[in-house]
């Protein structure tokens, strides 16, 4: 029984790859496909196998279809299959149509409120305007009646004079002159304020002397007048003091943006070759990484002599270094950093004309100094974790050789035994 059904398995695996291969499957050896053909991947397998079907089965069914499509196509027949889709794009369409409908009721019901708000906005300033004129009416004619009201009291209070009235004269229209008007009013208010002002010093005057009367004499005021100047004087000075600050803000603003530039320029020339020198020096790190690896890999072969003289190269080089103890390269360049260092500010302060552009130029070229030390400083700590796995890998090597001499002095043991 189960030879019978490890066959059947495989004749069905079989049948599967063969109708893969047929859709396009790539190749595979049958028994490859018989570890992939087990538990629920064989069962999904079969059926990927007996559901699709291959571009050349689908072109014919689709050949198939328009066949039959084109012997049955007659001009006033309508698809029962077609009628779906034919509802749905009317329906569209007339939901379309009704969109754009309501969007231009929208637009036109938006063009009217906006005319009836400005038509609004007119009548309402008439109104205000009508009622205001109308209020100006009514005084005007209140002020007529009152000047006739006044008239007729004049003639009836006066004796009637035999007058001779004198022929008309022709009036000659003249033009209103308003300048001529407003210097009338303009003397007429000079007039009335200088009066005003005449009583009001008056009226002061005469509280002002009384006073001087009962207050006793005003006392020196030297001392006032010299606490006056001392004020003047720290005034004068606060304001020299925060004009010199001004100076300097700004000479420190042009400072600031010099270094921007340099910075921004920095970033886009200098980063782009330094990212890629970086990545080379990876990529070499890597390499000598792979090539430790390998010499650790076949570092068994080494013997104590090796490592011995490997340690007295090693002296010999710190002995013509003159380096005394375990010296890392990070210290020796933040030495020689230091010392450069101290030689540019000691020229630095020998210069006795200070520039702005020296100063910003210092400033630029200590940045540049800093951003070189962090990159010496990390190249530097690269080459003491190269150092230190070396220094492991040696220890290893002497660790293995030791063990190696043990287990080699145990069995020569044993075989004299």
């Amino acid at each position: 029984m189960a030879s019978k059904h490890t066959k059947s398995r495989a004749d069905s695996a079989a049948e599967t790859l063969s109708a893969l291969s047929v859709l396009g499957a790539p190749d595979i050896s049958n028994a490859d496909f018989e570890r992939l053909y087990r538990g629920p991947l064989g069962t999904l397998l079969d059926s990927i196998a007996s559901h699709m079907k291959g571009r050349k089965e689908t072109a014919l069914i689709r050949a198939t279809i328009q066949m039959r499509q084109a012997a049955d196509a007659r001009p006033g027949k309508r698809s029962t299959h077609d009628k779906p889709s034919d509802n749905l794009r009317r329906a569209t369409s007339r939901l379309n149509s009704a969109q754009k409908s309501v969007e231009v009721y929208e637009d036109e019901l938006h063009a009217r409120q906006i005319s009836l708000a400005k038509s609004s906005a007119c009548k309402r300033s008439s109104g205000y305007l009508l009622e205001s004129m109308a209020v100006l009416e009514e005084e005007r004619g209140r002020r007529l009646r009152k000047a006739t009201d006044s008239c007729d009291a004049l003639r009836s209070r006066t004796p009637p004079t035999d007058i001779i009235v004198a022929p008309p004269k022709p009036q000659l229209l003249r033009r209103r002159n308003h300048t001529e008007l407003t210097l009338h009013n303009l003397h007429a208010y000079h007039v009335h304020l200088h009066n005003l002002t005449k009583t009001t010093s008056q009226a002061a005057s005469a509280p002002s002397a009384r006073f001087e009367s009962i207050l006793p004499p005003a006392p020196n005021n030297d001392r006032v007048l010299a606490s006056i100047a001392a004020l003047h004087e720290d005034v004068s000075n606060k304001e020299g003091r925060l004009q010199r600050l001004s100076d300097i803000s700004l000479t420190r603003l042009v400072v600031c943006q010099k270094l921007a530039a340099v910075t921004t320029d920095f970033a886009i020339a200098a980063a782009p070759s330094l990212s890629t020198s970086l990545h080379a020096q990876i990529t070499s790190a890597l390499g000598r990484v792979e090539c430790l690896r390998e010499d650790l890999g076949s570092g068994l072969q080494l013997n104590a002599n090796d490592v011995v003289q490997s340690e007295k190269f090693a002296n010999a080089v710190k002995a013509l270094l003159k380096i005394h103890g375990h010296v890392t390269s990070s210290v020796i360049l933040e030495e020689c950093i230091m010392g450069g260092s101290a030689m540019i500010c000691a020229n630095c302060a020998t210069s006795s004309v200070p520039d702005l552009e020296v100063s910003a130029y210092e400033s630029s070229a200590t940045a540049h100094e800093a951003r070189a030390i962090k990159l010496l400083s990390r190249k530097s700590e690269k080459a003491d974790y190269g150092i230190r796995i070396i220094d492991d890998m040696e220890q290893g090597l002497l660790r293995d050789m030791r063990i190696a001499g043990v287990l080699h002095g145990h069995s020569g043991g044993s075989g004299k035994a």
